[in-house]
């Protein structure tokens, strides 16, 4: 199963046979990262909030549940905009580079989903 944010803004699943868009997720980014986690399911999918770039930004944990999200975390705050996000080679974890609103530095993050933190 993938998951892909398009330019519009809507989000869908695809699979080997369907492309379905998810209804819950209208409030989200263009940011979009899977990781795995001893956690849930084992996935979870990291997402950004939506924005124009000009303001700080958040990041919530969703997981898939019969092809729509349910959400897995409390959101995460960022000093700025997260500009870049993906998942790092092993899987486990994502890398996020956020604009620093204050400093204006880039800050780059490695993310993890741990259970009951």
């Amino acid at each position: 199963m993938w998951v892909l944010s398009r330019v519009d803004g809507t989000v869908h699943v695809l699979d080997s046979m369907n492309d379905i868009a998810m209804r819950g997720a209208r409030d989200w980014g263009n940011g979009l990262a899977a990781v795995q986690s001893s956690c849930g399911s084992g996935a979870q999918l990291l997402v950004t909030a939506a924005g124009d770039g000009s303001a700080a930004d958040v990041l919530r944990a969703f997981e898939i549940v019969g092809r729509e999200p349910v959400e897995a975390s409390a959101p995460v705050d960022f000093s700025g905009p997260v500009t870049a996000l993906w998942t790092a080679p092993d899987g486990r974890t994502a890398i996020a580079v956020a604009h620093n609103l204050k400093t204006g530095a880039y800050d780059a993050f490695e993310l993890a989903v741990t259970c009951g933190q």
